[in-house]
Protein backbone atom coordinates (compact mmCIF):
# COMPACT_ATOMS: atom_id res chain seq x y z
CA UNK A 1 0.00 0.00 0.00
CA UNK A 2 1.46 3.32 -1.21
CA UNK A 3 0.46 6.23 1.10
CA UNK A 4 1.65 9.78 -1.15
CA UNK A 5 2.42 13.21 0.78
CA UNK A 6 4.63 16.04 -0.60
CA UNK A 7 8.24 14.88 -1.20
CA UNK A 8 7.28 11.42 0.79
CA UNK A 9 6.00 8.32 -0.52
CA UNK A 10 5.99 6.09 1.98
CA UNK A 11 5.09 1.94 1.31
CA UNK A 12 3.92 -0.75 3.60
CA UNK A 13 4.05 -4.68 3.24
CA UNK A 14 0.64 -4.50 4.63
CA UNK A 15 -3.29 -3.59 3.73
CA UNK A 16 -4.71 -0.72 5.44
CA UNK A 17 -6.04 -2.10 8.63
CA UNK A 18 -8.29 0.58 8.71
CA UNK A 19 -12.26 -0.69 8.74
CA UNK A 20 -13.45 2.53 7.11
CA UNK A 21 -12.70 5.09 4.39
CA UNK A 22 -13.27 8.04 7.06
CA UNK A 23 -10.32 6.51 9.28
CA UNK A 24 -7.76 5.95 6.79
CA UNK A 25 -8.10 9.96 6.33
CA UNK A 26 -7.94 10.22 9.34
CA UNK A 27 -4.52 8.88 9.72
CA UNK A 28 -3.21 10.32 6.33
CA UNK A 29 -4.10 13.45 8.04
CA UNK A 30 -2.72 12.66 11.27
CA UNK A 31 0.88 11.50 9.02
CA UNK A 32 0.75 14.71 7.32
CA UNK A 33 0.46 17.02 10.69
CA UNK A 34 3.30 14.96 12.00
CA UNK A 35 5.22 15.89 8.51
CA UNK A 36 4.36 19.38 8.59
CA UNK A 37 4.67 20.08 11.83
CA UNK A 38 8.93 18.46 11.38
CA UNK A 39 9.28 20.79 9.15
CA UNK A 40 7.96 23.81 10.93
CA UNK A 41 10.38 22.79 13.68
CA UNK A 42 13.40 22.81 11.20
CA UNK A 43 12.39 26.08 9.86
CA UNK A 44 11.70 27.48 13.56
CA UNK A 45 15.03 26.54 14.79
CA UNK A 46 16.66 28.09 11.51
CA UNK A 47 15.19 31.23 12.04
CA UNK A 48 16.22 30.95 15.82
CA UNK A 49 19.72 30.66 15.06
CA UNK A 50 19.79 33.31 12.51
CA UNK A 51 18.38 35.55 14.64
CA UNK A 52 20.78 34.47 17.57
CA UNK A 53 23.64 35.02 15.79
CA UNK A 54 23.06 39.16 14.12
CA UNK A 55 21.90 39.91 17.63
CA UNK A 56 25.61 38.53 19.22
CA UNK A 57 27.97 39.26 16.26
CA UNK A 58 28.43 42.71 17.53
CA UNK A 59 29.57 42.08 21.15
CA UNK A 60 33.23 41.11 21.44
CA UNK A 61 32.35 39.39 24.80
CA UNK A 62 30.45 37.11 23.49
CA UNK A 63 32.10 36.22 20.62
CA UNK A 64 35.26 35.32 22.39
CA UNK A 65 33.44 33.35 25.10
CA UNK A 66 31.91 31.55 21.55
CA UNK A 67 35.42 31.14 20.60
CA UNK A 68 36.85 29.68 23.43
CA UNK A 69 34.19 27.14 23.99
CA UNK A 70 34.59 25.97 20.34
CA UNK A 71 38.29 25.86 21.26
CA UNK A 72 37.65 23.94 24.43
CA UNK A 73 35.31 21.39 22.33
CA UNK A 74 37.50 20.96 19.93
CA UNK A 75 40.44 20.12 22.26
CA UNK A 76 38.31 17.82 24.29
CA UNK A 77 36.84 15.43 20.97
CA UNK A 78 40.46 15.45 19.50
CA UNK A 79 41.47 13.72 22.97
CA UNK A 80 38.59 11.61 22.75
CA UNK A 81 39.59 10.84 19.24
CA UNK A 82 43.22 9.67 20.45
CA UNK A 83 41.63 7.69 23.05
CA UNK A 84 39.47 6.15 20.58
CA UNK A 85 42.60 4.93 18.29
CA UNK A 86 44.48 3.75 21.13
CA UNK A 87 41.44 1.35 22.40
CA UNK A 88 40.78 0.96 18.46
CA UNK A 89 44.63 -0.45 18.29
CA UNK A 90 44.48 -2.37 21.27
CA UNK A 91 41.51 -4.45 19.85
CA UNK A 92 43.58 -4.13 16.49
CA UNK A 93 46.05 -6.06 18.28
CA UNK A 94 44.23 -8.49 19.73
CA UNK A 95 42.55 -9.63 16.55
CA UNK A 96 45.99 -9.43 14.94
CA UNK A 97 47.11 -11.79 17.67
CA UNK A 98 44.16 -14.45 17.05
CA UNK A 99 45.04 -14.24 13.47
CA UNK A 100 48.24 -15.17 13.88
CA UNK A 101 47.59 -17.76 16.40
CA UNK A 102 44.91 -19.32 13.70
CA UNK A 103 48.03 -19.47 11.18
CA UNK A 104 50.05 -21.15 13.66
CA UNK A 105 47.07 -23.63 14.38
CA UNK A 106 46.56 -24.21 10.40
CA UNK A 107 50.25 -24.69 9.64
CA UNK A 108 50.52 -27.23 12.21
CA UNK A 109 47.19 -29.24 11.06
CA UNK A 110 48.94 -29.08 7.85
CA UNK A 111 51.97 -30.72 8.93
CA UNK A 112 50.20 -33.35 10.89
CA UNK A 113 47.80 -33.69 7.21
CA UNK A 114 50.98 -33.78 5.00
CA UNK A 115 52.37 -36.76 8.06
CA UNK A 116 49.30 -38.84 7.72
CA UNK A 117 49.53 -38.61 3.83
CA UNK A 118 52.66 -39.99 4.02
CA UNK A 119 51.90 -42.69 6.01
CA UNK A 120 48.57 -43.75 4.17
CA UNK A 121 51.50 -44.21 1.01
CA UNK A 122 53.43 -46.06 3.44
CA UNK A 123 51.03 -48.69 4.10
CA UNK A 124 49.54 -48.65 0.57
CA UNK A 125 52.83 -49.87 -0.67
CA UNK A 126 53.15 -52.47 2.06
CA UNK A 127 49.72 -53.63 0.93
CA UNK A 128 50.65 -53.65 -2.53
CA UNK A 129 53.41 -55.58 -1.55
CA UNK A 130 51.53 -58.01 0.39
CA UNK A 131 48.73 -58.32 -2.31
CA UNK A 132 51.61 -59.47 -4.82
CA UNK A 133 52.96 -61.93 -2.48
CA UNK A 134 49.74 -63.70 -1.67
CA UNK A 135 49.01 -63.39 -5.42
CA UNK A 136 52.32 -65.37 -5.96
CA UNK A 137 51.60 -67.79 -3.42
CA UNK A 138 48.20 -68.34 -4.50
CA UNK A 139 49.64 -69.20 -7.78
CA UNK A 140 51.78 -71.61 -6.29
CA UNK A 141 49.50 -73.53 -4.50
CA UNK A 142 48.14 -75.04 -7.59
CA UNK A 143 51.15 -75.95 -8.90
CA UNK A 144 52.58 -77.09 -5.66
CA UNK A 145 48.74 -78.81 -5.04
CA UNK A 146 49.35 -80.59 -8.33
CA UNK A 147 53.04 -81.85 -7.57
CA UNK A 148 51.85 -83.30 -4.15
CA UNK A 149 49.20 -85.06 -5.76
CA UNK A 150 51.00 -86.43 -8.40
CA UNK A 151 53.88 -87.57 -5.85
CA UNK A 152 51.27 -89.31 -3.94
CA UNK A 153 49.90 -91.32 -7.16
CA UNK A 154 53.35 -91.79 -7.83
CA UNK A 155 53.44 -93.61 -4.49
CA UNK A 156 50.65 -95.17 -4.39
CA UNK A 157 51.69 -97.11 -7.64
CA UNK A 158 55.40 -97.52 -6.74
CA UNK A 159 54.81 -99.59 -3.29
CA UNK A 160 51.05 -100.25 -2.80
CA UNK A 161 52.22 -101.54 0.85
CA UNK A 162 53.30 -97.78 2.20
CA UNK A 163 49.41 -96.32 1.55
CA UNK A 164 48.24 -98.28 4.34
CA UNK A 165 51.55 -97.86 6.78
CA UNK A 166 50.16 -94.34 8.74
CA UNK A 167 46.06 -95.80 8.45
CA UNK A 168 44.94 -97.53 11.72
CA UNK A 169 41.94 -99.39 11.16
Amino acid sequence: MKIKLPIVEIETSKECPCSSYNEYELKIRCMKIKLHSMYLAVIATMICVWLFSIITCGNDGFVGQVSFASTITSIILSVLAIIMSITGEGKTEHIKEQLEATAKDIQETQRKVNEINKSVEVNLDKLAKGNDMLNEKIEHISEDTARRVMEYQNDITAEPSKVDEGIEV
